[in-house]
């Protein structure tokens, strides 16, 4: 509203550029090539829709917003030996749009190995040794290789969990070795404790979204793999 706003205000202020529109257009109503407009329409339609150009595979599923899934859809993106066949560009994407000024050494694109392992809700216990299933840490994400470690934790409608992000951040510290903590959420927010501020990336799913959305457009147009995730960049924008 602010932006229509400006631009009301900038272009009432030049009287020059209203020349011109003092007069109510003329439209010419032809409801013949109206009605001609809608037969070619509704046959290109029916065409497209019979083959399945117009399936959300997002909206059938009913991923909604629930956290799981659409953390478990976002591994897949980010998992080099994904089904989608694009091997690492959406991570990389990722880590090019992370709002990285505070977080120290956080990885951009070229520091991400050649070969990682992506997972999904992944435990880390106490005692390392522990059989009991004792956990301390279920991280969303993480994205594993020689000298490289990336947890990331993905919020769309709940809160932090106690000191999940410190816990986070402590199993980062501890391996020594490129990477860092990246929260996502749907405004790109801060960690709530400020000591956190300086160690942890964010990114907000819009951000996100769009980053992805730049790749998809180099991927072959109206293939399958690039609607699916197109969809979800929608899908996901809206969070």
């Amino acid at each position: 509203m602010k932006t229509w706003t400006s631009f009301f205000e900038i272009f009432s202020a030049h009287p020059d550029l209203l020349k011109g529109f003092d007069k109510e257009p003329s439209i010419r109503h032809d409801l013949n090539e109206w009605a001609r407009f809608l037969i070619l329409f509704e046959a290109e339609y029916s065409k497209k829709k019979g083959f399945g150009e117009y399936v959300n595979v997002w909206e059938v599923s009913e991923v909604g917003n629930r956290e799981l899934t659409n953390s478990a859809v976002l591994a897949w993106l980010l998992d080099c030996n994904g089904s989608h066949g694009q091997k690492d560009i959406f991570l990389k994407a990722l880590l090019e749009a992370v709002d990285s000024h505070n977080a120290r050494n956080f990885p951009k694109s070229c520091d991400l190995p050649t070969h990682y392992h992506t997972f999904k809700e992944y435990s880390h216990h106490e005692d390392q040794d522990a059989t009991d299933g004792s956990q301390r840490s279920r991280v969303d994400i993480e994205v594993r290789a020689p000298n490289f470690f990336l947890l990331i934790e993905v919020k769309i409608n709940a809160d932090e969990t106690g000191d999940q992000l410190a816990r986070y951040n402590k199993l980062f510290e501890e391996q020594s070795c490129m990477g860092g903590v990246l929260f996502i959420t749907p405004d790109g927010r801060q960690p709530a404790d400020s000591e956190l501020h300086s160690k942890i990336a964010t990114v907000s799913w819009k951000t996100l979204s769009r980053a992805f959305m730049r790749q998809v457009e180099k991927m072959p147009r109206n293939s399958h793999g690039a609607i699916t995730i197109q969809q979800f960049c929608e899908h996901a924008a809206k969070f």
